[in-house]
């Protein structure tokens, strides 16, 4: 309810229909009322919500590691803000309210920097899970100085280990330690960065591994 503290000729405070009347420092001012949010959300808000609330959850362990490579080229936004855009369009699987996260389309890089020919993830025993890549003579942007980002995913736990600072592309192989996985399904990604930190490969999803 709006009140005229000056009479019919004055200024109002509070709200008549659309408008909004208020004093400040003894000089009246009148404003649109914002429309504000309607009760309730569409069938299409709520999915939408929930798919976000999935990779939200799904991300949290990677963030730190997405902010490196999914380079962001506008100062209001972040890898990681990147990378759930992306993922949120092509990762997420399932109907209403059964959704959850595709592996094998879920990205932890994306980037022109090229991949090699066939990459592999196998379990090594003693807590380790094995990589193994094709290296490419030098071509592009491609260099075997290249490190290669390795990724063990345990969705159980919703932990995660992975390097940046690790192997080189020359290198062919490397092993991450997870004995904190052992007895547990992991999922698996690889994909490379340049020496300089600037340039990211797209990442290649390499299977689920049972960690021995």
């Amino acid at each position: 309810m709006a009140s005229m503290p000056k009479g019919i000729l004055g200024g109002f405070t509070g709200t008549i229909g659309p408008t909004v009347g208020a004093i400040w420092r003894g000089k009246d001012y009148v404003r649109r009322r914002s429309p504000g949010r309607k009760a309730g959300s569409s069938p299409k808000q709520l999915e939408q919500q929930l798919k976000f609330a999935v990779v939200t959850r799904f991300q949290q362990p990677l963030r730190g590691l997405l902010n490196q490579t999914f380079p962001y080229y506008k100062k209001d936004t972040t890898g990681a803000n990147r990378a759930l855009g992306f993922n949120l369009r092509e990762a997420v699987c399932g109907t209403y309210p059964d959704y959850t996260i595709n592996h094998s389309r879920f990205l932890i890089s994306k980037g022109g920097l090229p991949n090699p020919e066939t990459s592999t993830a196998t379990a090594g025993g003693d807590g380790l899970v094995n990589f193994a890549w094709t290296k490419h003579a030098k071509w592009g942007r491609t260099d075997l100085n290249d490190r290669a980002v390795l990724v063990v995913y345990c969705p159980e736990m919703r932990q995660c280990v992975y390097t940046t600072e690790g192997p080189e592309r020359a290198w062919e192989a490397a092993s991450v330690a997870v004995p904190g996985f052992v007895g547990k399904t992991v999922q698996t990604w690889i994909g490379f960065i340049s020496d300089s930190g600037k340039d990211v490969a797209t990442s290649v999803y390499t299977g689920e591994v049972i960690v021995v």
